[in-house]
């Protein structure tokens, strides 16, 4: 046997939502904070993130001679270079200083089978 639907409570329910009175206001600042609650919580999320990441792009380092990428490093881990800054001086033996003038010669020979 089917069941009745409860008109009763349905009325009940539409009479409270419809006609003014403190429970339509209890609802509808209840509806109010969940839509500010879900509206500013992934907005203020989302400026903390941009502001973090300016920050932490702040303290990322290319090495000029290697394009390595460290942070809060006083030398390149991969090359030696000194990102210091204070004279941009190098004192790893046998690493020049710039390879901008360094020429390569490249010669073609044939190779038979």
């Amino acid at each position: 046997m089917a069941k009745r639907p409860p008109w009763g409570w349905i009325a009940f329910i539409g009479a409270l939502l419809l006609l003014p009175g403190p429970t339509l206001r209890l609802l509808f600042g209840v509806a109010q904070g969940l839509t500010l609650l879900f509206l500013l919580v992934p907005l203020v999320g989302s400026v903390a993130a941009w502001i973090w990441w300016r920050r932490l792009q702040s303290s990322v380092v290319t090495c000029p001679r290697c394009g390595t990428l460290t942070m809060q490093a006083s030398r390149c881990p991969a090359c030696g270079y000194g990102l210091d800054g204070a004279d941009g001086a190098d004192t790893t033996p046998g690493m020049p200083t710039s390879r901008a003038g360094d020429v390569i010669d490249v010669q073609a020979s044939s190779v038979d089978d």
